[in-house]
């Protein structure tokens, strides 16, 4: 499950108990944010070695 359907659930369910606090969905959401940027530049970085092998193999 991706952090942004993490946020998503834990809103619906803090929702659904009555103790919606904005303050505690914050830190999720800034820690989901941190790792999916950090999935993405990893999924970068292996984009570019395959064009280096792919250039050099031509």
């Amino acid at each position: 499950m991706s952090f942004i359907g993490l946020l998503a659930f834990l809103g619906v369910m803090q929702w659904i108990t009555g103790q919606f606090d904005i303050r505690i969905i914050i830190p999720f959401f800034i820690i989901g944010l941190f790792l999916d940027v950090k999935e993405s530049s990893q999924r970068i970085k292996e984009l570019e070695k395959r064009l280096k092998k792919l250039e050099q193999d031509k």
